[in-house]
């Protein structure tokens, strides 16, 4: 099967000029420009394939709202990079002044896929308390989509091995989380409340479901690959995290064994997870504070 026709391509930057400079998004367009090889389907470009699993009443508007939201959020996770906090709220030095900067370039760099429309797309079953969501029939066209692209699918490109999924409960949380504007991208004091108000909205409020090709498949054929493989093939995904996730893949910082990278959220403990190689360590620690935690308030109620 001939390579299916790119949608979308990008032309690739000059890394002179962004030799000297030490930012993640420096680092992340030179990944980009440096693994053409492992993005054959958008060159140069980055994103993923969304596929829509909210169909109710009213969810036609809903949906196209949080499309909108979605990427104005993400483009600004990217382009808040360009001030680090690790020099408090300081521009990153840009030798010679790169106009336009790193940030602005890989902002613009971000291409997703909507898929509306695919096989038995009512029989999803959205998200709940209770963890019995049900993203099969995604599951399974993203397989085939991948197939179908005749190319190679690297495991290190995030749109090859991981789609994202709105159904009703991520629809919510896009638009109950993500404010309509995005503020200005400036640099904000360290621990400021603008700044803790704007780590609520990217990192612990809004999130979309994040689905692993590879796990789909494997379910599907029925294998097991190691005794902990047993969480399903999707797990939900802050939307701050969402260019560490393609980018820190393809750097190579992100395991590919998918159950290595479920960490326990903070506050819903069973079923809402982050992106972390260090899960399972993690996921011990926090337990045992909690059971710590529970243990204290009783004896104190006793």
């Amino acid at each position: 099967m001939p390579p299916r026709a790119s949608p979308k391509s990008f032309a690739p930057t000059c890394l002179g000029a962004l030799s000297q400079c030490s930012s993640d998004n420096a680092d992340y367009l030179r990944l980009l420009q440096q693994n053409e090889h492992r993005n054959t389907y958008v060159p140069f470009g980055w994103g993923f394939t969304i596929y829509r699993a909210a169909f109710g009443p009213g969810s036609d508007e809903r949906f196209a709202t949080a499309l909108r939201r979605l990427d104005r959020w993400v483009r600004f996770v990217v382009l808040s990079g360009r001030f680090s906090l690790l020099k408090f709220g300081l521009e990153y030095d840009l030798p010679g002044g790169l106009d336009p900067d790193p940030s602005e370039l890989l902002a613009e760099r971000l291409w997703n896929e909507v898929v509306e429309d695919y096989p038995d797309k009512d029989k999803n079953r959205s998200g709940g308390e209770d963890g019995d969501e049900d993203f099969t029939p995604v599951g399974k066209t993203f397989i085939r989509w991948g197939d179908d692209l005749g190319v190679t699918l690297d495991e290190r490109n995030a749109r090859y091995r991981n789609c994202l999924i709105i159904d009703d409960a991520a629809l919510d949380s896009i638009l109950d989380g993500l404010p309509e504007e995005v503020p200005e991208v400036k640099p904000r004091l360290v621990l400021g409340q603008e700044e803790r108000d704007l780590v609520k909205i990217e990192f612990r409020g809004a999130w979309v479901w994040v689905l692993d090709r590879g796990t789909v498949q494997a379910r599907e054929a029925g294998v097991r690959r190691v005794p902990e493989d047993v969480r399903p093939p999707w797990i939900r995904i802050r939307i701050g995290d969402l260019p560490m996730l393609w980018f820190e893949l393809l750097r190579g910082h992100i395991s590919e064994r998918w159950w290595h990278v479920c960490l326990e959220d903070e506050v819903k403990w069973d079923r809402v997870f982050w992106w972390s190689d260090h899960a399972k360590m993690m996921n011990e620690i926090r337990r045992a504070s909690r059971a710590e935690m529970e243990a204290s308030n009783g004896q104190s109620t006793g």
